[in-house]
This record gives C-alpha cells, sequence and structure tokens, in this order.
C-alpha cells in the first residue's frame, strides 16, 4: 500500500508530515488530507498537498 505525506500550509510556514499514512489510493489520500486540514483550521481550508 503507498504511504502518503499530508503537508499544510495556511498563513503560517509549511507543516510537513514526517510520518506519513498507509493509504490504498490518491482519492483516498485527498480525502484524509482535507479531513486533517479542516480539524486543524477549524473548518478553514489552506492549502494541502498531499505526495
Amino acid at each position: 500500500m503507498p504511504r502518503y505525506d499530508v503537508h499544510l500550509r495556511s498563513k503560517a510556514p509549511l507543516m510537513r508530515d514526517r510520518e506519513g499514512v498507509d493509504l490504498p489510493d490518491p482519492m483516498t489520500a485527498q480525502g484524509a488530507a482535507d479531513k486533517v486540514a479542516s480539524e486543524l483550521h477549524g473548518g478553514l481550508l489552506g492549502t494541502v498537498a498531499v505526495t
């Protein structure tokens, strides 16, 4: 299963994902990234990069 890193950027500097997460496909990875960003920013999404 591929490992994805979810990096977040808002007004603050880039927050790099140093652990990553194993997910089955890119669509699932993007959904996970959107959920993390929503939780961290109270629903206000910044830029989410999945690598």
